[in-house]
C-alpha cells in the first residue's frame, strides 16, 4: 500500500490522481486508465437578486473558469503548487489568485 508520487502524479494500488500545476484541476483515473473524475473548478458566475428571485445576466454563460471557459473577464493566476507526502497520505497544495478590473460604470448616450 505505498504511495508513490512523481512530479504531479500520485499513484496508489488502486488510483492515479493527476494535478494540473497551472490550474489546481484534479483528475482522477483507475488502474486501466479510465478516467472516474475531473473535477474542483473554479467557476465564477454573475447572479443578480435576492433571496427569492435571482437570475444570471449572462445567461447561460459563465464569467470565467480556471479551465479559460468564459468571458474575457479576468484571469486565474496560480500562486502555488505543492505535494506534501506525509506518513501515509499526500497532501495536495494549490494557491491561485484572480485578477480582474471591473468599472462600475455604464456609458449612456445622450
Amino acid at each position: 500500500n505505498k504511495i508513490k508520487v512523481e512530479g504531479n502524479q500520485i499513484e496508489t494500488a488502486f488510483y492515479r490522481v493527476k494535478v494540473d500545476d497551472e490550474t489546481g484541476i484534479v483528475e482522477v483515473f483507475d488502474k486501466a486508465g479510465n478516467l472516474l473524475l475531473n473535477g474542483n473548478e473554479i467557476v465564477i458566475e454573475d447572479e443578480v437578486g435576492d433571496l427569492y428571485y435571482h437570475r444570471s445576466r449572462f445567461s447561460p454563460e459563465l464569467i470565467k473558469s480556471e479551465s479559460g471557459e468564459g468571458f474575457q473577464y479576468g484571469s486565474f493566476k496560480p500562486k502555488g503548487f505543492r505535494l506534501e507526502e506525509e506518513n501515509s497520505r499526500v497532501k495536495v497544495t494549490f494557491e491561485t489568485e484572480y485578477y480582474c478590473l471591473t468599472w462600475p460604470y455604464r456609458l449612456k448616450e445622450r
